[in-house]
């Protein structure tokens, strides 16, 4: 069950850039994870408050006093609070996580809603990004999660097993330390139906990172097969969403689409075109 508001952009096709090593086994996931030019991860040791029950009403709740952070208990991120000292982890199959007694769907037992908050302090690396669209994503948020930055709320999402994406373009500061609060509750709404087979445990999971987009670039794309000619042959429709910082002035770009087989250019098309911001 997936719920956004605020700056969280739609939701869209994975895009990794060819900079990015890929990672040829299991040993090379393990591997701590790099920046690159246009993108900063946010991974390692994050400030942490703990709270057995809280409430987690993200329509009123966008207002939140995070005090002197540093002098919280520290944790990692990506990981599940449970693994680090904090709550129960709980297995659950058929049942939901609480009690018969508690269900009240779609409302959450407030008083054993465990609630993490975390704080994170940052700088921009790269400077050029301040031409740029800055994206803060999280790949896995587990159940729901609220952020803030430099004390202005972002937005709030829930769908545990959903990456997120915040346009932060407008909140973040350049030669200065930025501070991401992020608010993360153990189960809401959407808990009734994601409650399967599976371990219970909450927390910021997958990795975190900034994302800069250039002033042009791809945003989203889908990709249509249609089978033909008794299905020994194939159509492929490739539709691409191109994405602007506006700049006032007009853009060109080109646009190189290629299918490769074993690394052999099969088929290829370049598209040349420009883009007048000052009418998007």
């Amino acid at each position: 069950m997936l719920i956004k508001e605020g700056t969280t952009e739609p939701t869209h096709t994975q895009i990794y850039s060819t900079r990015q090593p890929i990672a040829n086994s299991i040993d090379d996931l393990l591997l701590p994870k790099h920046d690159t030019k246009y993108r900063q991860y946010l991974d390692g040791q994050a400030w942490f408050s703990f709270d057995q029950g809280s409430c987690y009403n993200h329509n009123t709740e966008q207002h939140l006093s995070f005090g002197n952070y540093v002098n919280w208990d520290t944790i990692a991120v990506p990981s599940v609070w449970q693994r680090q000292g904090y709550g129960i982890p709980r297995y659950t199959n058929i049942q939901m996580p609480f009690s018969v007694q508690e269900l009240n769907p779609p409302m959450i037992p407030e008083h054993i809603n465990e609630t993490g908050k975390y704080a994170i302090e940052f700088d921009i690396k790269q400077l050029f990004w301040s031409n740029c669209k800055i994206l803060l994503h999280f790949e896995g948020v587990k159940s729901a999660c609220k952020v803030w930055l430099n004390n202005t709320y972002i937005g709030y999402s829930q769908g545990s097993y959903t990456p997120i994406e915040f346009d932060i373009t407008e909140s973040v500061k350049f030669n200065a330390i930025n501070v991401l609060f992020v608010q993360v509750n153990r189960w809401c709404e959407g808990s009734y139906l994601e409650d399967q087979d599976c371990w219970d445990m909450s927390g910021i999971y997958r990795s975190v990172y900034l994302m800069a987009r250039p002033n042009i670039h791809i945003a989203d794309y889908s990709i249509n097969t249609e089978l033909i000619d008794c299905y020994t042959n194939a159509v492929m429709a490739v539709d691409i969403d191109i994405g602007i910082v506006p700049l006032n002035n007009t853009i060109n770009y080109q646009l190189s689409i290629s299918l490769s087989y074993e690394g052999d250019i099969i088929e290829q098309d370049n598209i040349i075109s420009s883009i007048d911001d000052k009418v998007q």
